[in-house]
């Protein structure tokens, strides 16, 4: 009789064990599925109320990381961006200027509410109101002081009533003393400039077939110009029909594009 019990004691609590991990293990995958799926959709809420666009051309510019502009060393380069409210509120928005690489001597200011040196990184507060968006307020302008190199400088727009709800983009300025950009041998492109172009841009090419292309496309992806090069070496593009803008211009070979660099048209 008490054999008989103790097996049903064992039997008994075995098989709580079993249903007690069971359940443990159905919690545990639930939190981790309920986690994942939080993840998942703070990512997808992060920046969803602001659209950022270049003034020029209108291109959506939101999370470039990397929008290059070449100018010689005596130029100042400027730049405007349109920002747009898309949510179904009214936003208080605000700009930080971030550099993530400075030139020496290189000078810039950034204006939102007012307009700011490099000793200041944060803006004011500019109200935009739902679907509605602010083309005026945002400008950009880069000196690179007489001096060769790069400054990589990130613009962060985000809703002063909550800080982590953020957009941005980053600019990317090249200076040289011809304002012409220079490329690995190894690709398409050997060189462009001058960048900004006014009436004509060349480019130089380092290989060129039968079946070699010049195109630039605009940031809709339609393409404006489209012509065969001959053969390697300079080949200049008219551009005084080319609105003012940021486009690619694309060495296509084959149909397959060969190699590409961010171009700018004043």
């Amino acid at each position: 009789m008490q054999e008989k019990k103790l097996k049903n004691f064992f039997q008994n609590h075995f098989k709580t064990t079993n249903f007690a991990s069971q359940t443990q293990i159905r919690f545990k995958m639930k939190s981790i599925l309920t986690l994942i799926l939080c993840l998942v959709f703070s990512v997808n809420l992060k920046a969803q109320f602001l659209k950022l666009q270049d003034k020029q051309s209108n291109a959506e510019i939101t999370g470039q990381s990397n929008l290059l502009f070449f100018a010689n060393t005596q130029n100042s380069f400027d730049f405007s961006a349109k920002i747009k409210n898309i949510s179904s509120v009214s936003q208080n928005i605000k700009v930080r200027r971030i550099y993530q690489e400075r030139l020496s001597g290189s000078r810039d200011f950034f204006c939102w509410d007012l307009c700011f040196d490099s000793l200041v990184s944060n803006s004011g507060i500019i109200p935009i109101a739902a679907g509605t968006a602010d083309s005026t307020s945002f400008h950009a302008t880069y000196y690179s002081g007489g001096n060769n190199g790069v400054s990589k400088i990130k613009y962060l727009f985000f809703s002063a009533d909550n800080v982590n709800d953020t957009a941005s983009f980053v600019l990317h300025f090249s200076s040289t003393p011809t304002g012409i950009i220079e490329s690995n041998t190894n690709k398409q492109i050997g060189s462009v400039g001058p960048i900004p172009a006014d009436e004509q841009i060349s480019v130089f090419i380092n290989r060129a077939s039968n079946n070699t292309f010049v195109q630039l496309v605009d940031f809709s992806g339609r393409i404006v110009s489209n012509e065969q090069v001959g053969d390697s070496g300079p080949f200049t593009l008219n551009t005084t029909q080319i609105n003012a803008g940021i486009y690619l211009l694309q060495v296509v070979e084959n149909n397959v594009i060969a190699d590409q660099v961010k171009v700018v048209f004043k």
